[in-house]
């Protein structure tokens, strides 16, 4: 009997099928990331031609970023110990703008975090929350508020006892933030007392001009806008 061709033979065509369609595709992918650099400029090209947003010019597309990404308030909230901070501020697609594409994403990356507003009652929530962040976001936050309640209250033997509920900022707390240039503090004040106008506004000036004190500490050209609001209890 003549020998028989081996069986294998459809297993070599399938062997040869496969390493020919596994070096097909190492060679597309060898291709896509020798081409990602020039890829990337040539897409940032096409895009700058096709796009009606990026074919404006800087100064208008600054604009609709502006109105697209600005404008929020975050409010940070921390836990009962302080050891961590969550952002209670939800709003839809706040930063998808920042996804879109590379160049925009070049445009825009820090945008969320110099154009809008981060609160909260605890110095040291907002110290926190910045510090995690990334540097380049971090550089570039420029407003903060902070809410301090403040209440008066009688104590034993009628003492007068004036107390922050939570922790005052301290001296160089947000030294961190180099572009910082707007603090709002917002004074929640809440008098037990029945103390006469001119006593509690002297002695909540004297709180203010303390604490402006310690927040100008944090850097030269920093401007503090100060507002009182009175929180009466039944």
């Amino acid at each position: 009997m003549a020998p028989r061709k081996p069986d294998n033979e459809g297993s070599d065509t399938i062997t040869t099928l496969a390493m020919s369609n596994n070096a097909g595709s190492r060679k597309r992918q060898y291709k896509k990331v020798q081409r990602l650099d020039n890829g990337t400029v040539e897409r940032r090209a096409q895009n700058q031609r096709d796009s009606p947003l990026l074919k404006m010019p800087p100064e208008i597309r600054n604009r609709i970023y502006d109105f697209a990404l600005g404008g929020l308030t975050f409010r940070l909230q921390p836990n009962d110990d302080n050891e961590k901070v969550a952002n209670e501020t939800k709003s839809k697609n706040a930063i998808a703008l920042l996804a879109v594409c590379r160049q925009l994403y070049a445009e825009t990356a820090v945008l969320p975090t110099s154009l809008n507003v981060f609160s909260s009652h605890s110095p040291i929530a907002i110290h926190s929350w910045t510090n995690a962040m990334r540097p380049a976001n971090r550089a570039s936050v420029t407003n903060l508020k902070l809410s301090i309640c403040i209440f008066k209250f009688k104590f034993f033997h009628n003492l007068v006892v004036r107390t922050y509920v939570m922790h005052r900022p301290d001296k160089g707390m947000f030294s961190n933030l180099p572009s910082l240039r707007h603090i709002q503090l917002c004074l929640i004040v809440s008098d037990l007392t029945k103390s006469t106008k001119k006593e509690l506004h002297t002695e909540l000036t004297c709180d203010q001009l303390l604490l402006v004190a310690l927040l100008e500490a944090n850097g030269k050209g920093v401007k503090i806008t100060t507002e009182w609001v009175h929180l009466k209890l039944d």
